[in-house]
């Protein structure tokens, strides 16, 4: 059979444990963050979380992952690292994801429809994207810490390769970046268009087999251009990875530290001794009398104003009156 084109048919139990999955109301108890590129990883964690079974109260973790290997794979074996308060994890949990035990959970571009069908195809190819409501049942015991091993990959042809690559830590975030970094990100971005529908969030870095651009999205080394925000990936890693962002930062902060020496001298000319600052300070409060002053002012000619248009009108109501009186007494 074509490797290609080759598929599993589900047994009936995997099917409804697939089925379960997939109508599972779950909330979301803690959420992990792998924005960071994973080195020499044939496949990336796009997300991870902790859930909830709303009606059995049950405990899982999900992960979704992205397959960037340059040829395709037919299963991902990972272990979960359950620490309590020691640095040595009290349990190990391991898993496979593979289209034979039916643990793919949704996978891009089958949708959920495959999962009602009994065939389901073996391959998990470059790009795409699996594992999403694929549940990993965690124990009741509570766990204070949860790391994530990748342990290995079998690939298309059925050659097994050992990863041992531990999981941890989210690429730098510019929000928590110094002003002068941010500066520097802003100075360098020419994407700006971009800006309002994809902001910049991470620092840009890559891998052998993948690349993060600064909208979060994870791409493959083959991908030229983002493929959520279409951002230009030679251009991005070249001129907002790291180093290039520290070597604008330093110039940031040598020009600003220039400007300041220019101002110096202003700003002590008028801020230099004690009396002037008294001085400014006085000259200060009678520029706030004066408006005030003028507004006490109009608001009093405003009430002399009102008096004054009372007054008319009455004085011409009474006269009114007595014309009216002389009409009709003559």
């Amino acid at each position: 059979m074509d490797a290609s084109v080759e598929s599993v048919i589900h047994s009936r139990a995997q099917r409804r444990a697939m089925r379960r999955d997939l109508q599972r109301y779950i909330r979301v108890v803690r959420s992990f963050d792998f924005s960071g590129v994973a080195e020499n990883s044939p496949v990336e964690i796009t997300e991870g979380y902790v859930v909830s079974d709303k009606e059995t109260d049950e405990v899982f973790v999900c992960f979704e992952l992205l397959c960037v290997a340059a040829r395709p794979l037919r299963s991902l074996t990972i272990r979960l690292h359950l620490y309590d308060r020691q640095n040595v994890p009290y349990e190990k949990l391991t898993f496979r994801y593979s289209a034979a035990d039916g643990t793919l959970g949704l996978r891009s571009g089958l949708g959920k429809k495959w999962s009602c069908r009994r065939a389901e195809p073996v391959l998990i190819r470059p790009g795409e994207a699996f594992g999403r409501a694929s549940y990993i049942r965690l124990p009741a015991r509570y766990f204070k810490r949860l790391t994530l091993e990748l342990v290995s990959v079998v690939y298309a042809g059925g050659t097994e390769e050992a990863l041992g690559i531990v999981v941890s830590g989210g690429a730098q975030r510019l929000s928590e970046t110094d002003i002068y970094t941010r500066r520097a990100f802003e100075n360098k971005n020419v994407f700006r268009a971009a800006e309002e529908q994809f902001p910049s969030l991470y620092v840009p870095e890559a891998g052998e087999h993948s690349w993060l651009c600064c909208c979060g999205q994870k791409n493959l080394t083959s991908d030229a251009v983002c493929t959520r925000c279409s951002r230009e990936r030679d251009w991005v890693l070249a001129n907002l990875n790291g180093q290039s962002l520290a070597q604008e930062r330093e110039k940031e902060i040598a020009e600003e530290a220039g400007t300041l020496r220019k101002n110096a001298y202003r700003q002590n000319r008028f801020l230099e001794t004690e009396e002037e600052r008294e001085q400014k300070a006085e000259a200060f409060e009678k520029a706030v009398a004066a408006i005030a002053e003028r507004e006490r002012q109009a608001e009093k000619r405003k009430w002399r104003i009102l008096v004054y248009v009372l007054v008319l009108v009455g004085l011409a109501a009474l006269f009114a009156f007595i014309a009216r009186l002389y009409d009709v007494f003559g």
